[in-house]
């Protein structure tokens, strides 16, 4: 209202809180407001979002985000971000799907 634009760091604290919430849908409309304003998300927003995913269970989503993400913004995630989601599979006994990933990481020289 008084033009103030969020920054990356405002979307952070709303999408930490969110994701605490398991209010996913509210995280994903929030992720695409943040994107169409040309805000787009850093290490600590996707961290943020595959971390809580993982720990309530929804690995799957929390995988499908990462990958879309990944596709968009290559360039963006390091090691950590791949680190975080590999842990939440390893945790679901999808070691399998942990490793294809691990291997990506390789692939791309993620670091």
């Amino acid at each position: 209202e008084n033009g103030c634009t969020p920054d990356i760091v405002t979307y952070n604290i709303l999408i930490k809180f969110l994701c605490r919430s398991e209010r996913w849908g509210q995280v994903d409309r929030l992720i695409q407001k943040m994107l169409s304003r040309g805000c787009l998300p850093d290490n600590f927003t996707v961290s943020t979002v595959i971390d809580a995913a993982c720990k309530a269970g929804k690995c799957s989503q929390a995988k499908c985000f990462f990958e879309n993400i990944l596709r968009r913004m290559r360039s963006y995630w390091n090691a950590t971000t791949f680190n975080t989601l590999i842990n939440g599979l390893c945790k679901e006994s999808r070691v399998d799907e942990a490793y294809l990933l691990f291997l990506k990481l390789v692939e791309i020289g993620c670091q």
